[in-house]
């Protein structure tokens, strides 16, 4: 256990995961997390949001690993200390589950960990398991939170037997906890299945307890309506690549959210992309301690 009370403990996710605690107990043991300050001098304070039918509480925004090569723990560190309590990784970020799993062991029981499964659809229950083992090692951990189907282009992805078939005996195993899902945006000549025929097929389904959503302000038109929808069926919606895809297209972004939300377009893009319906946070690969302390003062609220 813990020694801050206020912490969910490794036993208590097993225990959550046995069925031996309810979710509502499980979702009580995160709700007594404090607030966090952004910074000791001001009257900030970084916003929590309910994680759908989960019950747990995620910060509004959450850290995307996938610069974690480059950058080394530094900003992750930072970010920690911020109190940001959600991080996704994925083998295919270079080394960056070595890297959280080489400094991550004083922050486990205070932060949620996703990784990511790479399937074409076709992948067996032992292939995937069989890769997750390998992230829970190289994370050393002996559980992660959440495993999401990595960038989901065709329904074969969504409908794969073996992706519930191995999510199902790694929860039996408290190995993990719930099943989420990414999509990529959209690329019409691709011959990607459309968002629309994905999230059909998603709503049709159970199973699955977070989306994360490619959002930015060349597509919220097309997403929006679709994660709100998401939302209100309970589950959690993250927008992801946001900063980047804004910042890629500044003209753009300057007309549409700079005049409400500031001129500051990395800043103005996490504001902007909070006051989605449906959205209970925003991934953002942050490379710094600046855009660490930039990202969680835009998440924040006053106290």
């Amino acid at each position: 256990m813990s020694e801050n009370p206020s912490l969910m403990s490794r036993r208590d996710f097993h225990r959550l995961m046995a069925g031996s605690i309810s979710a509502a107990a499980f979702s009580a043991v995160w709700g007594r997390l404090s607030p966090h300050k952004a910074f000791a001098d001001e009257e900030l304070i970084l916003e929590k949001r309910r994680m759908g039918n989960i019950g747990l509480k995620v910060t509004a925004v959450s850290f995307d690993a996938s610069r974690l090569e480059t950058t080394g723990w530094s900003p992750l560190q930072s970010a920690l200390e911020k109190g940001i309590n959600f991080i996704d990784t994925s083998p295919a970020y270079g080394k960056s589950e070595e890297i959280i799993g080489e400094n991550l062991l004083n922050w486990r029981d205070k932060v949620m960990l996703s990784t990511r499964w790479l399937t074409d659809g076709k992948a067996s229950p032992e292939d995937l398991m069989l890769s997750f083992e390998r992230s829970m090692k190289r994370l050393r951990t002996k559980y992660i939170d959440a495993v999401i189907v990595h960038e989901v282009k065709k329904l074969d992805q969504l409908k794969c037997r073996g992706v519930q078939a191995a999510f199902n005996e790694l929860r039996k195993q408290q190995k993990v906890g719930y099943l989420g899902l990414s999509l990529r945006e959209y690329q019409e000549e691709s011959g990607e299945e459309s968002p629309e025929e994905i999230f059909r097929e998603l709503f049709r389904m159970s199973g699955f307890d977070i989306l994360i959503l490619e959002y930015s302000v060349s597509n919220y038109k097309t997403l929006r309506s679709l994660a709100e929808k998401a939302g209100r069926k309970g589950i959690a919606v993250f927008a992801s690549h946001v900063t980047e895809k804004n910042l890629s297209q500044p003209s753009l972004t300057k007309r549409l959210i700079a005049g409400k939300f500031g001129q500051d377009l990395f800043s103005a893009s996490i504001k902007w992309v909070l006051t989605e319906n449906g959205i209970c946070s925003v991934l953002v690969p942050l490379e710094s301690s600046e855009e660490v302390d930039k990202a969680v003062t835009a998440a924040s609220v006053e106290d």
